[in-house]
């Protein structure tokens, strides 16, 4: 049976959650900010037993299946939102249910962790300037907007790693 949305690929699990080309845009524009190769991602199953076992601490790891879950609940959800009720598919609309359902889990952790109180601010003031991330960490890099009047608001992350150090020409020598 053909995907429901865009008409022109079978509608497998890891086609309606990976390969149709709206969830693309959902997978790239989120915290994650994984870029999805057509057909890279054969079995659902196998790719998260994968995500499980790749060696990351196992926070991280939590962390990181928690948001998985969420992006794919909502890619559900609004695959759901057009065949049931006809609601066209909108990978802004989409990252933005993310983004709130993320802030909100975010904040009811460190509330139950007593590291914010109930009258702080979810998030603290950002910094004046960028800065790259330190060796061996990564940065996600974000900006956001929203439109009162029309009740619209758009997300853009992306991850950024630094491994290496750049190799620089060391400036004690001449030459």
């Amino acid at each position: 049976m053909l995907c429901p949305i865009c008409q022109s690929e079978i509608g497998t699990v890891e086609h309606l959650l990976f390969d149709c080309p709206w969830t693309k845009a959902v997978w790239f524009g989120n915290a994650i900010n994984l870029r999805v190769v057509k057909g890279s991602i054969p079995n659902v199953a196998s790719w998260t037993n994968d995500l499980i076992v790749s060696g990351l601490p196992k926070d991280v790891t939590m962390q990181l299946l928690s948001r998985v879950a969420t992006i794919g609940w909502y890619i559900w959800k609004s695959r759901n939102e057009f065949i049931f009720n006809h609601i066209p598919v909108d990978p802004s609309a989409t990252l933005q249910c993310i983004a709130h359902e993320w802030a909100e889990r975010d904040l009811l952790v460190r509330l139950s962790q007593n590291s914010v109180s109930p009258l702080e601010s979810p998030s603290p003031e950002p910094p004046s300037a960028w800065s790259p991330a330190a060796y061996g960490c990564f940065k996600i890099n974000c900006d956001a907007a929203f439109c009162h009047r029309a009740s619209k608001a758009a997300l853009a992350a992306k991850a950024v790693q630094r491994i290496h150090r750049p190799s620089r020409p060391d400036s004690n020598t001449n030459g």
